[in-house]
């Protein structure tokens, strides 16, 4: 198994209030809690408030991420005060 090199993370609060809607090119967008770049050594880094959060992903300009069996885990739970680590397995499909 590869680092999922390029992906991009994006954690999404189950909390509403945590998401906000931002227009770009005049379209509206819901931007999430937080985002990350897997770096090319597999590692990625993001500061998120305490909270649970769902999970996706995908591959700039290529592979969709409703290709292939997805991410997992897909919920993560942030706990106040303390740093985590989370690996993600990320099934793009590709074989």
């Amino acid at each position: 198994m590869e680092p999922a090199r390029g992906a991009n993370l994006t954690f999404d609060s189950f909390d509403a209030g945590s998401a906000e809607t931002v227009t770009v090119g005049g379209v509206a967008e819901t931007v999430g809690a937080g985002s990350a770049v897997v770096a090319k050594d597999g590692t990625y880094s993001v500061s998120l408030p305490p909270g649970t959060y769902t999970v996706n992903w995908a591959y700039i300009g290529s592979v969709p991420s409703n290709v292939g069996r997805g991410i997992d885990p897909r919920i993560v739970e942030v706990s106040p005060g303390e740093n985590g680590r989370v690996d993600f397995v990320i099934d793009t499909g590709i074989r």
